[in-house]
């Protein structure tokens, strides 16, 4: 039972460093929907879009960084009883 519970945090923590890594390094990610970028296009102010894309990510970011917050917190209790 034990050597199937390392092999699935193995699998688990294999699998969130990837999708970690492809997010890091994802060239993609900073595009915008196809109406905020012809509305951005037409203006001709680069500064604009760059600041519309930091605004995106941001927005983006927070609920992702609440959810793993709370899947750690999870993780953690999880763990102590195991321990226990």
């Amino acid at each position: 039972m034990t050597n199937i519970v390392f092999h699935i945090r193995k699998i688990s923590f294999q699998l969130l460093a990837f999708l970690s890594w492809m997010l890091l390094f994802s060239t993609d990610i900073f595009s915008q929907c196809a109406m905020c970028k012809g509305q951005l296009e037409s203006h001709g102010d680069n500064g604009t879009s760059l600041a519309v894309n930091s605004g995106i990510l941001y927005l983006l970011l927070m609920p992702f960084l609440f959810a793993g917050f709370i899947g750690f917190m999870f993780y953690k209790k999880s763990k102590q009883k195991d321990d226990n």
